[in-house]
């Protein structure tokens, strides 16, 4: 895979207060994406953790941002909620392995 470049990142709060990661980059294949580490692991024995593997990777705009992203999708909702819940159809979800995103988010540096 050649470069991935990371546009903007932020760190969230997950699940238990955890600390994550959004990313929004542009893959050479599949163009701006949205990508998040997750919470999960609970019924393994490396036990319950954030991790890019327990992530998602979400298809954006062009020129989508976080500013973009930050809007209200309805009265309760962002568009990056929105969009990671699978409700927008413009933006769709990929459906990646865990492996797949974890291995684009340390091409990228993440």
């Amino acid at each position: 895979m050649s470069t991935v470049t990371v546009f903007e990142k932020r760190d969230v709060t997950r699940d238990y207060g955890l600390a994550g990661v959004e990313a929004i980059i542009e893959h050479p294949t599949a163009g701006r994406l949205l990508i998040a580490d997750g919470f999960g692991g609970t019924d393994s024995l490396a036990g319950g953790a954030v991790r890019w593997r327990h992530g998602l990777a979400c298809r954006l705009w062009p020129d989508d941002t976080f500013d973009v992203l930050d809007q209200p999708w309805n009265a309760g909702t962002s568009l990056a909620d929105a969009v990671t819940a699978g409700h927008d159809n413009d933006r769709p979800v990929l459906d990646w392995s865990g492996r797949t995103i974890a291995s684009v988010a340390a091409i990228a540096g993440l």
